[in-house]
């Protein structure tokens, strides 16, 4: 969606495949590419980054539906999504994404039954010290 004019635009992206239930984001730093994560395709869940990069460390389990992420400059923050069906991953980490590569954020200790959360935005990134809650504290 063009928001300028309110029309929809059909960009020239190559080498995406088709996937339903993922989560997509620009980052901040290379705002002429997109990066898709997750998602699901009939032969199952995806746990995958597609973009022509090399990926370090170890990525989230496959999920679908994790409308529980956020994009924050150049990070993609993803907790929860779906195994199958309506049941929820059994995965409560929260999974950061910085362009180069995955690493676990925090350990919660709440199930990872959500399937959305509030997504943040922000023209920096997080400040050395930002609280969700008074359980959840990220630090940079």
């Amino acid at each position: 969606m063009v928001l300028d004019n309110h029309e929809w635009d059909i960009p020239e992206w190559e080498g995406l495949d088709s996937r339903y239930e993922h989560c997509c984001f620009v980052p901040e730093s290379c705002p002429q590419s997109l990066w898709v994560f997750g998602g699901a395709q009939q032969s199952g869940n995806r746990n995958c980054i597609q973009n022509s990069v090399s990926v370090n460390g170890k990525p989230p389990s496959p999920r679908t539906y994790h409308t529980s992420s956020a994009c924050l400059g150049d990070r993609l923050y993803v907790f929860s999504g779906g195994e199958a069906g309506a049941a929820p991953v059994a995965d409560p980490t929260l999974h950061v994404f910085d362009t180069a590569s995955w690493c676990d954020s925090i350990h919660s200790i709440f199930s990872s039954t959500a399937f959305s959360m509030i997504s943040l935005s922000s023209s920096d990134s997080l400040p050395p010290s930002f609280s969700l809650s008074p359980i959840w504290f990220f630090r940079e």
